[in-house]
């Protein structure tokens, strides 16, 4: 019986004590901001590789995600320093143990296990998603159908075209000295071959529905895998069947030929899967992507659902190794009314946190609701009953009483994912987006997720739903959909939908924030976007659009409870994506974080500001400005002006406690020794005025430096910010 297992990960942050002397590429203090990584560890990986000296790959496709182990798989790290290199796809390594990796459409290498990456720039570059390094050669596609070739490591390359305007897809090196294959094509593929290094490229006359090839280097094996999975014993001159075991990478070990997680030990009459073979394992076995150790056939690894897992037995027991990979997509973030549970939904399944506002937060993740559950797309935790926890995965909706220990799946009867749920605060109906390709609609529940049955609004693919007022709002649209009818925003009035008409109409709405009687939504797609807010049911909208770009992807929303501080994110595929802090409720903007190269904002939580991204899960503090300066004599005494903003959005900070501080030379004991040194030493504190603003008067009896600090002391500015301290000023 197989047995899955829950993985406990343990996080040392949240009420959110920065700690910026250990910023990793993932982290960064910014003008306007700072993050921290909550180390929601694991990512989807792409591809895996082990170098000769043992160090292990792996490609997460997301933001910086090249990780490389140097323990067999028990510790992961990252890029160090600036790194911003988009999202890596395929790795590959040499004999001399450098690695290569293609990210986003650029070429990096490492020589140093990992620890920085430099861009190889001599060659044609936008490479697309395979490579390989093989017989001293490294070979990179671009997306022209050419492929630029190196014997130097990637200090200079030569380019050939081998089908000028098609798509290489897979490559594969022969036993035999200077031949290579290549699958060039989509949809319908054809093999091509060079017999001279790659040089030059012939097709071979063989093609087909075939997405990988591989070759065995000890037999010459060619391996076509596809919906059909052949190979040839003589070269390509002829082929024979293997059935259609698999899917995937195509590995080979001993007498075993592995397609993806399946293998086959006897030409694909019999194929086994190790994920079905499997004793116990921690999260789904995908294979995608798969190695094996070079010294130690039972040693592999394989893609999971929530990043990367090795066994030692052969395949017989899995256990995911994700620590320190930082790359979970995190598509939706919920938390309940005492703050401590929070639930995630992400690429990997669920996690659930029942300490949230501790100093030291612990994670269960993945938590699946179904073995065939390796991804989750929404979810919703009952405000006042922890245990009652509503998900959105494989196209259903999935309800758990028990905190996540057993779950029932709910059919919706509608064609998508459920992208999201939002509840009346009495509870009495939940609501349920669903949006796909195909359409969608709104699904409505009266006992607590148990049932549900269609509210009404069917067809258009509903991306979010929000409850302002005594009416329901449902946010429409796909991109590259334009049917009028299937975007923009549907108003409930309990009784039936009314498409709203007004500046929304026609957009593509990713989000929608109901605050008491005012409803906003964010929309965003290519080449347009729009933050736009109603106080009056949706009958008219205002653009909230100071300070924020025309086509800004806008992809989710928060607003700080009790305040007018309200927070958007972009979610721009293949490109940079920015957070905006507004604190006049949407009137003016400012850049508050800017994203790693791939990244997208997905879901925003205010408890303060956290982020769930393709990158993972983080905290955020806001900086303030703290100027001083001399401002003339009143009565004999100095006047010294202080003023303290916020950075981003340059709004006051009334009512906050100033410290003022004065240089002065004390003796202190050192070594032993009595030393004068220079101090700062308080003199008085007084509050900003509702213009940020206050004045300190001093009377100094000689030229003295002066500066002053401010502490956030409040449980809600030790949440949103951090210290502040002015520079030092000369009075006399």
């Amino acid at each position: 019986m197989k047995k899955l297992l829950a993985v406990i990960v343990v996080i040392s942050l949240l009420s959110f004590p920065l700690h910026l002397d250990a910023i990793s590429t993932f982290e960064a203090t910014q003008s306007g901001s700072a993050r921290t990584d909550l180390n929601l560890e694991g990512g989807y990986v792409e591809d895996i590789a082990i170098a000769p000296n043992g160090t292990i790959y792996a490609a997460s496709n997301s933001p910086n995600g090249i990780f490389a182990s140097t323990n067999g798989g028990a510790s992961w790290h990252g890029p160090s320093g600036n790194a911003d290199m988009g999202s890596p796809i395929d790795v590959e390594v040499d004999g001399a143990s450098n690695a290569y990796v293609i990210a986003g459409i650029d070429l990096y290498k490492t020589t140093n296990n990992g620890s920085s990456w430099s861009k190889l720039s001599s060659g044609k570059g936008n490479y697309d998603q395979t490579m390989l390094y093989a017989q001293n050669k490294l070979l990179v596609p671009s997306r022209d159908g050419s492929i630029d070739l190196s014997s130097n490591g990637g200090s200079s390359f030569s380019n050939v075209t081998i089908a000028s305007g098609q798509r290489i897809t897979s490559l594969a090196s022969s036993p035999t000295a200077g031949t290579f294959y290549a699958l060039v094509g989509s949809g319908t593929t054809t093999l091509y071959s060079s017999t001279d290094g790659g040089a030059s490229w012939a097709p071979t006359g063989k093609a087909g529905d075939y997405s990988v090839v591989g070759v065995n280097q000890t037999s010459g094996r060619i391996v076509l895998a596809g919906n059909t999975n052949e190979y040839s014993d003589n070269g390509g001159g002829a082929w024979s069947s293997m059935g259609t075991g698999g899917s995937g990478h195509i590995t080979f070990s001993s007498n075993r030929t592995y397609i993806g997680p399946s293998w086959t030990d006897n030409d694909g009459g019999t194929w086994h899967n190790l994920q079905n073979e499997a004793a116990s394992y921690t999260s789904i076995l995908k294979g995608d992507s798969f190695a094996v150790d070079g010294s130690n056939s039972n040693i592999m690894y394989i893609k999971s659902g929530r990043g990367i897992a090795k066994t030692t037995d052969g395949g017989a027991n899995w256990t995911d190794i994700c620590s320190g990979m930082t790359g979970i997509t995190v598509n939706d973030i919920s938390q309940a009314r005492n703050k401590n549970v929070v639930w995630i939904a992400a690429y990997g399944g669920l996690a659930r946190c029942s300490n949230f506002t501790s100093s030291s937060p612990t994670w269960t993740f993945p938590i699946l609701p179904s073995v065939s559950v390796d991804s989750a797309t929404s979810v919703w935790v009952n405000p006042s009953n922890t245990n009652t926890v509503l998900a959105g995965a494989l196209q259903r909706i999935w309800l758990t009483t028990d905190g996540g220990s057993s779950w029932t799946g709910i059919d919706t009867g509608l064609t998508g994912d459920v992208k999201d749920f939002e509840a009346k605060s009495d509870l009495s109906v939940i609501y349920a987006a669903v949006g796909g390709q195909n359409g969608g609609g709104v699904l409505k529940s009266t006992d607590g997720g148990a049932s549900w049955s269609s509210a009404g609004l069917s067809g258009p693919p509903v991306n979010t739903i929000a409850i302002s007022g005594s009416y329901v709002y449902a946010g429409c649209g796909r991109e590259f959909a334009s049917t009028s009818s299937t975007r923009g925003i549907y108003r409930y009035n309990g009784s039936s939908w009314t498409h709203l008409a007004d500046d929304t109409a026609g957009k593509l709405i990713n989000d929608l924030l109901g605050v008491g009687s005012t409803i906003y939504a964010a929309s965003g797609e290519t080449g347009q976007g729009g933050v736009f807010k109603s106080t009056n049911n949706g009958s008219s909208w205002s653009e909230l659009k100071k300070g924020l770009p025309t086509d800004g992807w806008f992809k989710a929303l928060a607003r700080e409870s009790g305040s007018s501080t309200l927070y958007v994110s972009t979610s721009r595929p293949a490109g940079t994506s920015y957070i905006y802090k507004s604190m006049d409720d949407g009137a003016s903007w400012g850049k508050y974080y800017t994203g790693l190269k791939d990244e997208g904002f997905n879901a925003l939580l205010f408890d303060a500001l956290v982020s769930g991204s393709n990158t993972g899960l983080f905290a955020y503090k806001s900086k303030a400005i703290l100027s001083i300066a001399k401002k003339g004599k009143i009565k004999g005494k100095s006047r010294i002006k202080v003023v303290l903003k916020d950075k981003v959005t340059k709004k006051a900070l009334r009512n906050r406690l100033i410290r003022l501080y004065k240089k002065v030379k004390v003796r202190k004991r050192i070594k032993k020794r009595k030393r004068w040194v220079w101090v700062w030493r308080l003199i008085a504190r007084k509050r900003t005025n509702k213009k940020g603003l206050l004045y300190f008067y001093i009377r100094p009896s000689k030229k003295t430096s002066y500066r002053t600090k401010w502490i956030p002391k409040s449980r809600k500015d030790k949440s949103n910010y951090l210290s502040a301290i002015s520079k030092a000023i000369a009075v006399k």
